[in-house]
């Protein structure tokens, strides 16, 4: 009794008030739960009807100087035109990420240890003069390199940085993952237009080296989704800076295996991803380039034909070469177990270099694989 008045609470009225509980939980969170799963469907049905465009997919190679196809040459641009092209459009801003840069011969050699040029190096010093140049259009430059090493100082990104001509970053991949470099090859103009391919800021890959690439414009979603990739690379190439343990929001993509982007490439119709790497460089729904070469495999009814430097199972690329078994497993019995259940064709064209670095014998794949080297010159 307080103050003379029954209490309007008795013991019994507590089960009573918990059964009541637990039914409006039961039936209110599904409700909840079902408005929040249908408001991000329409939030993604609302995307991927924005992001359908007829983009424009063109192939680029760069076809070594003296090297001749028997029906003449490739119908396709060539790098360094479509580089060319890409500068000359730019309005406010170009985005390089690179593995190193030697677009000057004088990187090669000495200016005083040879008569004259190297033989295409033309080719990689008007690339640079034209990013030396860009300032005085009113162009922002912004590249994001691995870290240099005394092998691979990248003495072009420092003379473009002292010139104010470009910021640029270097990330050090050793210190944010323990190993590896930033290999990403990946120009983007005005987020309008990209190349992303095999080829260096490297005056050999213009002129001396097979290279091939795509240039991709007129598809606004997907230079966002390249965008964010950069930002990602940006982000974590200050000389503090850290893999974060949440990645910001606005590097996150709702695009990936499970939810691709729909849109027109050329003529056709096609479902488009992008993915990156190492793992930790992946912010919220980013695939992994592991994953989706695996899952590419596995998808494949007809043919699988691989183009490649290196097919090494193995880290080659540090102080001890160690065995990939794991991945090499989840890539071969991916190769023997195509989607369809059929025989599947095998092609590896595989680089021949005349200098190699020396690494472990492996064992040959052991699905059947036909193999050919490119040999150049």
């Amino acid at each position: 009794m307080w103050g003379g008045q029954k209490a309007w609470f008795k013991p019994s009225c507590v089960p009573i008030t918990i059964i009541l509980l637990l039914i409006v939980l039961v039936v209110l969170l599904p409700l909840l739960d079902a408005a929040e799963k249908q408001q991000r469907s329409a939030e993604h049905n609302h995307t991927i009807n924005k992001c359908h465009q007829n983009c424009v997919f063109t192939l680029v190679e760069t076809i070594p100087d003296g090297m001749s196809y028997r029906n003449g040459t490739t119908p396709y641009p060539s790098t360094y035109d479509v580089w060319k092209g890409m500068m000359a459009r730019a309005v406010e801003k170009i985005e390089i990420a690179s593995y190193y840069w030697t677009l000057r011969d004088s990187d090669v050699l000495g200016e005083h240890e040879k008569p004259g040029k190297w033989p295409g190096s033309d080719k990689g010093e008007d690339i640079f003069n034209d990013l030396l140049n860009a300032k005085s259009r009113g162009l922002k430059v912004k590249i994001v390199q691995s870290q240099p090493s005394k092998e691979q100082p990248c003495k072009d990104t420092e003379i473009l940085a002292r010139k104010g001509a470009a910021e640029v970053r270097s990330i050090n991949m050793q210190r944010l993952v323990g190993a590896g470099i930033l290999h990403t090859k990946l120009w983007i103009v005005d987020r309008q237009e990209v190349y992303v391919g095999s080829a260096n800021t490297d005056w050999r890959s213009l002129a001396h080296v097979k290279e091939l690439g795509l240039h991709i414009h007129n598809c606004s979603c997907l230079l966002e989704d390249y965008g964010k990739i950069f930002d990602a690379y940006w982000e974590v190439a200050l000389p503090d800076a850290l893999i974060p343990h949440k990645w910001p929001a606005d590097l996150s993509t709702p695009f990936n295996e499970i939810t691709p982007m729909s849109i027109g490439v050329n003529t056709s119709e096609a479902s488009v991803y992008l993915s990156s790497s190492p793992p930790q460089m992946c912010p919220d729904g980013r695939e992994s380039d592991i994953s989706s070469i695996i899952s590419t495999i596995h998808k494949a009814d007809h043919f699988i034909y691989v183009a490649v430097m290196d097919y090494f199972p193995l880290m080659i690329y540090g102080a001890k070469a160690n065995f990939l078994a794991r991945d090499r497993r989840r890539f071969e019995s991916r190769s023997r177990r195509p989607k369809s259940g059929n025989s599947t064709a095998r092609q590896l064209l595989e680089l021949h270099a005349a200098q190699r670095e020396t690494v472990p014998e492996v064992t040959e794949p052991t699905c059947p694989t036909h193999s050919k080297e490119f040999r150049y010159p």
